[in-house]
């Protein structure tokens, strides 16, 4: 049973995200009214992009496949490739990057849950195993249309041993929508207002 100490704490938990939200969203607004976003110059991010070379999207998709797992939004570097690459370019490195944050995650839950751990998994979870398993790619997709990249959900496939085939082209099939999407929108949106 909750103690009221712990419903109180539960329910003053959002204002510390409402507060970096209003936070940011003031400091948007300040940069915007000041003029300062147009010191953002994408045409000479762009050309420090090309001038890496093949290192730059080998270095989007690292860091991608390492930074989303723990916590930086896979939406950052869709919108991160729309702006930066032309579009066939953006939508292969975002597509990399996403399998490989996947594949990281889905390899954590692997590692998180021994088979030691998973004999004395509930009932409940087993059952939704074999529901993951039969299911195949169709399962795997079903999961991530509404939780995307969430790593919970990545891991939790990882732990319940979905096939690593099935879990990838699943994933890739389940984000690829919103993935071809927040590309395409970043990468218009830079192009109809230049510097940002």
């Amino acid at each position: 049973m909750p103690t009221p100490t712990a419903d109180r704490s539960r329910a003053s938990k959002p204002w510390p995200q409402l507060i970096l939200v209003a936070l940011v969203g003031v400091g948007a607004a300040w940069a915007w009214a000041t003029g300062r976003l147009s010191a953002i110059d994408l045409p000479l991010i762009r050309a420090w992009v090309d001038s890496a070379g093949p290192w730059a999207p080998v270095a989007y998709v690292v860091a991608f496949g390492l930074l989303q797992p723990v916590g930086v939004s896979a939406h950052l570097f869709l919108v991160a490739a729309g702006v930066v690459w032309n579009t066939p370019s953006a939508l292969i490195v975002s597509q990399l990057g996403l399998l490989v944050s996947s594949a990281t995650s889905y390899g954590a839950g692997r590692a998180m849950a021994p088979d030691s751990l998973r004999a004395r998994m509930p009932a409940r979870l087993r059952a939704m195993e074999d529901r993951l398993k039969a299911g195949g790619v169709m399962a795997v997709i079903a999961v991530r249309i509404p939780f995307f990249s969430f790593f919970v959900a990545s891991a939790f496939m990882g732990a319940l041993r979905v096939p690593l085939r099935t879990y990838l082209l699943g994933s890739f099939l389940g984000m690829l929508p919103v993935g071809v999407v927040e590309v395409l929108m970043a990468h218009e949106l830079a192009e109809r207002f230049g510097g940002l």
